[in-house]
């Protein structure tokens, strides 16, 4: 796209406007004064950010919304000191270009950043003069994080994640690279293993990820990752060490080449899977004492069990904490124990736990598999009595084989 087509528009005494859309950039309602802007493109694609980016941050996301840049560059304009601009959009720009679905402003004075804003949906069809008004805020009240390793032909720092807060509503947006969407210098098609996770190569070392799908195998496993070193695009490597559920493998649904909580997520939802029917309050909240729930292994013992994947809600957190181990009385048998806040309501969530077994027939050699548990809403009372849930002993939670990828 030739971004260089956007161009301030100077209004004179012996000119109008020319047909077209209009960016009109405004600080008049923050007084913010700038004399520069950058333009910042993109489409959305995802809706999980990267997390794993270079600040580490922890901190609630909310709704997430992940785009890729459609533009890699220094797309910034000089404009005459003031409060506005209208940047004039020629219509082979909004009509064949690409231009994106959102653009990102930032407003800089002097080389510092003053004012950010935003934009959704061009309008591409209509046939009279537009506006499109951005109106700025202060970005130094702006939540806003600027990374990215230096990729051949590109340029360092060119991502951007933003955390907002509106009316009381946390949202995050994140731009990325095309191809490289954590902005690691890592492709993201057969060389890195999580492009939700930014990995700096710093030092020569690459990075290993515990839980990612191998995706360049023909079995259905699970198992540790590992990025070439010092940036190399030498294609990841993954060393096995979990079966999945045999119906995460029989699936068209779910792409091993996703990032790993976007994968699990998927494969757990079409799974064949036992479900339990926990006690909340009326308010539909967990009781004060921790719930139990007792989850029969078919075939084999509940040996050094692990909670590989807990379902999260969609701002990609979650107030609830879910520990498992063995019993201490049966030996065939795992406990999970659920445990959250008295004041937020629990919603049906899903757990994948793996334990210590000997596959028969695996194709590969791992000494784990893993299984599927559904946690949905039951009775409701107040009293909290006793909160051990009880699945009856035929119906048993059943490990993966390592079936061969469909």
């Amino acid at each position: 796209m030739n971004v260089r087509l956007l161009l301030p528009l100077l209004l004179t005494a012996c000119g109008g406007r020319p047909e077209g859309r209009y960016l009109f950039i405004d600080g008049e309602a923050q007084q913010i004064e700038f004399d520069r802007v950058e333009l910042v493109f993109a489409h959305p694609v995802g809706d999980l950010v990267p997390t794993s980016t270079p600040s580490a941050t922890t901190a609630e996301l909310g709704e997430q919304i992940l785009m890729k840049r459609e533009v890699v560059g220094d797309d910034s304009f000089d404009a005459p000191l003031g409060q506005q601009l209208d940047l004039y959009l020629p219509p082979e720009v909004i009509q064949n270009s690409g231009i994106g679905a959102y653009v990102l402003v930032v407003a800089t004075r002097g080389g510092e950043p003053v004012g950010i804003g935003e934009f959704w949906s061009f309008e591409r069809d209509a046939a009279d003069i537009t506006r499109f008004q951005v109106p700025l805020r202060p970005y130094a009240d702006a939540e806003l994080e600027w990374w990215g390793r230096e990729a051949d032909g590109g340029m360092p720092n060119d991502c951007v994640r933003w955390r907002r807060q509106d009316s009381g509503d946390t949202s995050t947006i994140a731009i990325g690279r095309g191809g490289d969407l954590d902005c690691d210098a890592y492709p993201d098609d057969e060389v890195d293993c999580d492009d939700r996770a930014y990995c700096d190569g710093a030092g020569g070392q690459g990075c290993s990820f515990d839980k990612a799908p191998c995706a360049d195998s023909d079995v259905c496993l699970l198992g540790k990752c590992f990025n070439g070193a010092g940036g190399e695009m030498s294609p990841r490597t993954c060393e096995p060490t979990t079966c999945l559920m045999d119906t995460a493998c029989t699936t068209d649904a779910c792409d091993p080449r996703l990032p790993a909580s976007e994968y699990l997520y998927c494969a757990a939802h079409p799974s064949t899977h036992l479900d339990a029917a926990i006690l909340v309050k009326d308010d539909l909240s967990l009781c004060a004492q921790p719930m139990q729930i007792e989850l029969p292994v078919a075939g084999g013992l509940c040996a050094n069990p692990t909670i590989e994947w807990a379902q999260l809600n969609d701002g990609g957190w979650s107030p609830f904490v879910f520990d498992v181990r063995a019993s201490t009385d049966v030996p065939t048998t795992c406990i999970l124990e659920i445990r959250g806040p008295s004041d937020a309501p629990f919603e049906p969530h899903h757990v994948m736990v793996s334990v210590d077994v000997s596959v028969v027939g695996s194709p590969v050699d791992v000494s784990r598999s893993m299984f599927t548990m559904g946690i949905k809403l039951g009775g409701h009372d107040d009293a909290c009595p006793e909160p051990l849930v009880m699945i009856e002993t035929q119906d048993r939670v059943t490990l993966g084989s390592c079936l061969p990828v469909r």
